[in-house]
């Protein structure tokens, strides 16, 4: 036989919900007729389906947060990896392609280049041309990894798995 609780609003944004004596507070729950009867498994599925929606903000919100911090090369120096960074690496490889520098002086100094904390860096066409695709497999790495993060937190079906899911643990390294 299934257990039925009354619901009764304390106020938006919560429900104070009251089982035979023990008491939940369930938050971001709004029903339009407080006075229904619901069961306690509808109510712990609109929990459950809560949590995982704010996980996956979460999960979302880490990857803009890790991917924002930059980018760190081989040269120890972070690079902007925000869509603004990754924009103007393209920019200055395709520049480098396009004058054929890369061919003629892949080791002489091609730009100088503002790292995170803007100190100026000069870069090889030949270290362009090194950075860039490492930054992409870095950036699609940590796309593919939230997604994956994603994935998961989406399939769970309990509540106790999703309290043990930790979000910030096994990201790419920052290079």
């Amino acid at each position: 036989m299934t257990d039925y609780i009354v619901a009764i609003s304390y106020g938006y944004p919560n429900i104070q919900v009251s089982c035979y004596g023990d008491t939940t507070v369930y938050s971001n729950i709004v029903w339009s007729d407080t006075t229904q009867i619901i069961s306690q498994e509808l109510l712990d599925q609109a929990y459950l389906e809560s949590c995982i929606a704010s996980t996956v903000s979460n999960i979302n919100n880490l990857l803009n947060t890790y991917v924002n911090n930059g980018f760190t090369w081989t040269d120890g120096h972070i690079y902007d990896s925000d869509t603004a960074g990754r924009a103007n690496m393209t920019g200055a490889i395709l520049g480098v392609i396009a004058t054929g520098a890369n061919q003629i002086a892949p080791n002489t100094p091609f730009t100088e280049w503002h790292t995170k904390d803007n100190a100026l860096v000069p870069l090889t066409p030949a270290q362009l041309l090194s950075i860039g695709p490492a930054m992409l497999a870095w950036y699609s790495g940590m796309v593919i990894y939230a997604a994956t993060l994603e994935k998961q937190v989406l399939s769970m079906t309990d509540i106790n798995t999703l309290n043990a899911f930790d979000p910030t643990a096994g990201w790419p390294s920052h290079n």
